[in-house]
């Protein structure tokens, strides 16, 4: 109801412009050339008068029916576009509302990522693992790398590599400590494994493993 309001306090104040614009147009500052006419057209003849009241008329006729048409058509495109921005506003608010559900679960997320991998440290969870399998680490390491910057979450989040060498290790047991790596709901995965035989024996390999996951930052 407030924005009818405004939209008629706009058109009325733009119709009475316009009138007074048009008035100082056609009979001159202070009714100048108002006084000429009359003064000129008392002067005619009574024929004369007949035709140029009627002539007049359609005069006055024609205009009345072009500032009609102009007031409608206007009248017309300032409602187009009064819907177009109450279109925009509420797509706006809807985009709005859809941004801070999936902002709200993004923010979860990362609460959810950070409390389960803020007190992991690489180094002791897979000696920890290792040992508990009976598996013998060598050259354990871990490091950070960015995330791509394409990707959203690369402001909030890294991975977090973890390089190691299994020696010596036979096919269910390298399952086994892969399993037990990837279930402790600690988002850590396998990202690359290489196995190569040993010389000599057909049971057990030499692997290369590196595992991923990720540290958050910023919250």
């Amino acid at each position: 109801m407030q924005a009818l309001e405004q939209f008629r306090d706009v058109f009325t104040g733009y119709f009475q412009r316009t009138n007074k614009i048009v008035k100082a147009r056609l009979f001159g500052p202070n009714n100048e050339r108002l006084d000429l006419i009359m003064d000129s057209f008392n002067r005619l003849s009574s024929s004369q008068k007949t035709a140029v009241v009627s002539g007049a008329g359609a005069g006055i006729a024609f205009v009345i029916i072009a500032v009609l048409i102009f007031y409608f058509t206007r009248v017309t495109a300032l409602e187009s576009e009064l819907n177009e921005s109450f279109n925009a506003v509420y797509e706006l608010q809807q985009l709005k509302a859809e941004y801070n559900e999936q902002q709200d679960k993004y923010n979860k997320l990362l609460a959810t990522v950070k409390r389960r991998t803020d007190t992991v440290r690489m180094k002791p969870f897979f000696e920890e693992k290792a040992q508990t399998l009976g598996v013998q680490l060598q050259g354990l390491s871990d490091s950070k790398e960015p995330m791509a910057a394409e990707n959203p979450m690369s402001k909030n989040v890294q991975y977090v590599i973890a390089d190691m060498r299994l020696q010596n290790i036979s096919i269910p047991r390298l399952l086994d400590f892969l399993i037990e790596v990837e279930k402790s709901n600690n988002f850590l995965s396998v990202e690359t494994l290489q196995i190569r035989a040993r010389y000599g024996t057909r049971l057990y390999f030499d692997t290369q493993v590196r595992f991923r996951g990720y540290a958050i930052e910023g919250i």
